[in-house]
């Protein structure tokens, strides 16, 4: 089976928010996996998973016909705080470093009886902080938008999500003292509903480098907003074991 923007699909991990039984609320995210360090951590961002209960999407269980998932109980949140006017801000970022190596997400097709028709392992992305965002680029994301259930009598509802993909972005500036990257559409910002759940999607250069993690789109100018992968650089040293 041919998958279109198959590097795409695969560079991204689906986060599910899961109720007290630890099934799926309906609510997604997105993030990526690195390798920084010979240490694999989870990355996403503050906003979308720093309420609520939420797990990373595995694979599909065809004999259990369930998502298997791994639960995100140790996310690190960061804060920073300036120190003239001792305000604390919320630095929108989330990790979680990956202790089992047995985690090896997958991005799959699944029919509507529950056959899986196409699978693939999720690219384990590796880190450079040297690389900045330039003009002379073009930059793509995707990320798993919110599901939708389809009701069917005397069966199992069905729960239907899209990938979205956007690709050849250009990149226009920094704002907010460098923290902040701004990326300008090819194309009219269609509305919220069709980029909710990408928010922690990694934004790729040509050269599959990740240079941000997206935080939100501005529809007025048609824009998508990243955070810059700088910002996880202090945390990913102190949980690797290179600040000690």
């Amino acid at each position: 089976m041919m998958i279109k923007d198959e590097k795409m699909t695969l560079s991204f991990v689906s986060l599910k928010e899961m109720d007290s039984f630890n099934r799926p609320t309906g609510r997604n995210a997105s993030g990526c996996i690195v390798e920084y360090n010979k240490t694999k951590f989870l990355l996403t961002v503050f906003h979308a998973v720093g309420e609520g209960k939420w797990a990373l999407c595995l694979w599909w269980d065809n004999a259990k016909k369930v998502v298997k998932s791994y639960l995100l109980n140790n996310l690190t949140f960061l804060t920073e705080i300036d120190l003239k006017s001792l305000n604390i801000s919320q630095v929108d970022f989330a990790v979680q470093l990956i202790n089992e190596e047995n985690i090896e997400p997958y991005f799959q097709v699944v029919d509507i009886n529950g056959t899986i028709k196409y699978e693939n392992k999720i690219t384990i992305h590796n880190v450079n902080f040297d690389v900045e965002p330039s003009e002379k680029q073009l930059y793509s994301f995707a990320g798993l938008t919110q599901s939708q259930k389809i009701e069917r009598k005397n069966q199992n509802d069905i729960i239907k999500q899209r990938v979205t993909v956007v690709k050849n972005m250009k990149f226009i500036k920094k704002i907010d003292g460098g923290n902040i990257y701004v990326f300008k559409l090819p194309h009219p910002y269609i509305d919220h509903k069709f980029y909710k759940g990408c928010s922690g999607a990694p934004i790729l250069d040509q050269y599959d480098n990740i240079v941000a993690l997206v935080i939100e789109g501005n529809k007025e100018t048609d824009e998508i907003y990243g955070i810059n992968m700088n910002k996880f650089k202090l945390i990913l040293d102190i949980e690797s074991g290179a600040i000690k």
